[in-house]
C-alpha cells in the first residue's frame, strides 16, 4: 500500500499545476492506485485515508498544465472507473469563458432595449414568454433575463399567426384603414409570422441577420456558459471557442442605425427645442414691446385729453355764464297764434335790450 504524507489542497494550482478531486470506482485503496496509474499516468504520493464510499474513493490529485490535453479528458470520459468531481483546471478558465459570454449577453440585451419601442404590447409579450415579472422593476429586460430565456424570448413570433384573433383586434385595425385595400394590408402584416429577432434586424441591425443564422451560434454560447455555471468540465477548446463565437456574434450584430439614430433624433429634437424657446422669447418680446407702445400711446393720448380739457374749461365756464344769463319772458298763450320766427325775433329783442341796460349800469 502506498503511503503519503503530503495532501495536495486545491488552493494550491498556480497555473502550472492544477488539482483534480477524481471519483474512482475500486474495492481496495491498491486498486485505486491501479486504476490511477494505469489510466492517467499518475505516479504521485496519494492521501491513503480516503475511504470507501459504497465502492467509491474521491481522490485529490495533481497535475502538470501540459499533461492536462484532450487525450487527458477522453481518457477520464472512457474509463469505467474515474470520473471528475472538480477540476483545479476547468476552473481556472470558468472567469475567461463567462468574460466572453458576459459580452454577447449584454449585446443581445442591449438590442432588446432597442427594439422595445417598436414592438406592440412588448413587455406583455416578454411575461408571457419569459415569466419575468414587469411591473416591479425599472429595467425588466436587462434586469431579470438569463439567456436562455433571452434566447427564447427573440426567436418569439410577435404576430397575431399563434394566438386567437378578438373581433376587437379587427375592429382597431378597420379603424385605422380608409378603405378594404388598407385593411387587407394591414391584417396580412399582423397575421404574417415575425419574430423579435425579426425586428431586431429590419430596425437596428446594420446589416439583416437571419434568426437561422444567428440562433445555432446562440445555441453553442449557452451549452459552454452552462457548463461553466455548473462547475462542470471546460477545456481550452470551449474557450478558444467561445472566443470565436464571441468575435462573429458581436461583429454580426454590429450597429449605428438605432444608436446614430437616436443620436440625431437628439440633436434634431434640442435644435427645434431651441428654435421653439427662440420663437416664444421673441414673442414674450414683441409682446412686452407693444405693450410698452401702447402705454406711451396711452400716455400721449391722456396728455392730449387732458390739454384739451384745460383748454376748453374757460370756454365751458364762460357757456354756463351765457346760459345763466339768458332770461326768455313768458310767453303768453297768445304765443300759439303767432308765427314762430316771429316770436324767435321778439326774443331775440328782448335778450338785446337786457344787454343794453346791463352795459348801461356798468358804466
Amino acid at each position: 500500500m502506498a503511503d503519503s504524507k503530503k495532501v495536495i489542497n486545491l488552493d494550491e494550482d498556480d497555473g502550472s499545476t492544477f488539482t483534480f478531486s477524481l471519483v474512482v470506482k475500486a474495492d481496495k485503496w491498491d486498486d485505486v492506485i491501479t486504476i490511477l496509474k494505469d489510466t492517467l499516468g499518475v505516479t504521485q504520493k496519494l492521501n491513503s485515508s480516503n475511504r470507501d464510499i459504497n465502492g467509491l474513493f474521491l481522490v485529490s490529485c495533481w497535475f502538470k498544465a501540459e499533461e492536462i490535453t484532450k487525450d487527458f479528458y477522453k481518457k477520464i470520459e472512457r474509463s469505467d472507473s474515474i470520473s471528475i468531481h472538480s477540476d483545479g483546471k476547468s476552473s481556472s478558465l470558468y472567469p475567461q469563458i463567462l468574460k466572453e459570454v458576459q459580452a454577447i449577453e449584454e449585446r443581445l440585451r442591449w438590442l432588446l432595449l432597442h427594439v422595445s419601442d417598436t414592438i406592440e404590447n412588448y413587455l406583455e409579450l416578454v411575461n408571457a414568454k419569459t415569466g419575468v415579472v414587469t411591473t416591479k422593476s425599472l429595467d425588466p429586460i436587462t434586469a431579470n433575463l438569463t439567456l436562455e430565456k433571452t434566447i427564447d424570448l427573440l426567436g418569439f413570433d410577435q404576430s397575431w399567426n399563434d394566438r386567437p384573433i378578438t373581433a376587437t383586434d379587427v375592429a382597431r385595425i378597420a379603424a385605422n384603414s380608409s378603405n378594404f385595400a388598407e385593411f387587407k394590408k394591414s391584417f396580412t402584416e399582423k397575421t404574417t409570422p415575425k419574430t423579435i429577432w425579426d425586428s431586431i434586424t429590419e430596425l437596428v441591425l446594420d446589416t439583416p441577420v437571419a434568426w437561422h443564422v444567428i440562433e445555432p451560434k446562440l445555441g453553442k454560447v449557452k451549452v459552454i456558459r452552462n457548463k461553466c455555471a455548473h462547475f462542470h468540465t471546460v477545456t481550452d477548446d470551449d474557450l478558444s471557442q467561445i472566443k470565436k463565437l464571441r468575435t462573429d456574434i458581436i461583429k454580426a450584430l454590429k450597429t449605428t442605425k438605432r444608436a446614430s439614430a437616436g443620436k440625431k433624433d437628439y440633436e434634431a429634437f434640442n435644435l427645434e427645442f431651441m428654435k421653439s424657446l427662440n420663437d416664444i422669447i421673441n414673442t414674450k418680446v414683441a409682446w412686452v414691446s407693444t405693450l410698452a407702445q401702447l402705454s406711451a400711446e396711452t400716455q400721449k393720448s391722456l396728455s392730449l385729453l387732458s390739454g384739451i380739457s384745460e383748454s376748453i374749461k374757460p370756454i365751458t365756464t364762460n357757456y354756463k355764464g351765457i346760459l345763466d344769463s339768458i332770461n326768455i319772458a313768458p310767453i303768453s298763450p297768445l304765443s300759439g297764434l303767432i308765427d314762430h320766427n316771429v316770436l324767435l325775433r321778439l326774443q331775440q329783442l328782448d335778450l338785446n335790450a337786457k344787454k343794453d341796460e346791463d352795459a348801461g349800469d356798468k358804466k
